[in-house]
């Protein structure tokens, strides 16, 4: 009998490696849930979004006329400053980004406790698409602000701080997972309902590269 108990114990010890991975691979989320607002009609002021494997990719830039006469004062409206998610436990500073240095993609904040918002489109709950973005984890500095980005679902809240003191409330309508060459064109839109796009990386993971393969996007619309 006591020859046999290590045996025993190896054959335990062997379900307990397969099982564990398939019981948390049951446990994860669907990739895509909940139903997204419909896109606004295409014009030049919605281009489309590519997400290289370098990041998010710049939409084109809209030419505008240079003539007095055609003059529109931008609307002012106060910057994002901070968002916390209540539900898996998100709060974090907003520092708005804009191009990466020679690049075309959109910056990342390289803290990845900090959220980038793209000060080039909407502010959240302005018309059009206000886009997010986060890291999801990071060798070096561990889990990122958006790590547990993946587990929103319709329904749960999102709230958005601004520099005046004001805030938001925004409600989770989708989650989608995409190929990073296939960003929809609707995530910059600048007209059309609000919508705000928290976006961060998802899907399998290269060891290589180490880079995912997919990148998450959460859509959420105002509350009230």
């Amino acid at each position: 009998m006591r020859r046999r108990l290590p045996f025993a114990l190896l054959a335990i010890s062997a379900i307990a490696l397969i099982a564990t991975p398939v019981a948390v691979w049951a446990m994860r989320p669907d990739v895509n849930v909940g139903t997204l607002p419909p896109p606004p009609p295409p014009t030049t002021a919605s281009p489309a979004a590519v997400l290289t494997s370098s990041g998010l990719a710049i939409p084109d830039v809209v030419v505008r006329s240079a003539r007095l006469a055609d003059y529109r004062p931008a609307a002012k409206a106060a910057r994002p400053v901070g968002l916390a998610i209540g539900s898996i436990g998100v709060r974090a500073t907003v520092v708005p980004v804009g191009v990466a240095p020679s690049e075309t993609t959109v910056e990342v904040p390289t803290d990845v406790d900090t959220l980038g918002w793209y000060r080039f489109g909407p502010v959240p709950g302005a018309s059009g698409s206000a886009v997010v973005i986060g890291h999801v984890d990071s060798q070096v500095q561990g889990p990122g602000a958006f790590f547990r980005l993946h587990e929103l679902g319709p329904g749960d809240g999102v709230t958005v701080l601004f520099a005046d003191g004001s805030r938001s409330e925004f409600r989770v309508v989708a989650r989608r997972s995409y190929p990073k060459s296939r960003l929809p064109a609707g995530l910059f839109a600048r007209t059309g309902r609000p919508m705000l796009a928290l976006v961060t990386c998802g899907g399998a993971f290269d060891p290589l590269t180490r880079s995912y393969a997919d990148n998450v996007v959460i859509y959420a619309v105002p509350a009230h």
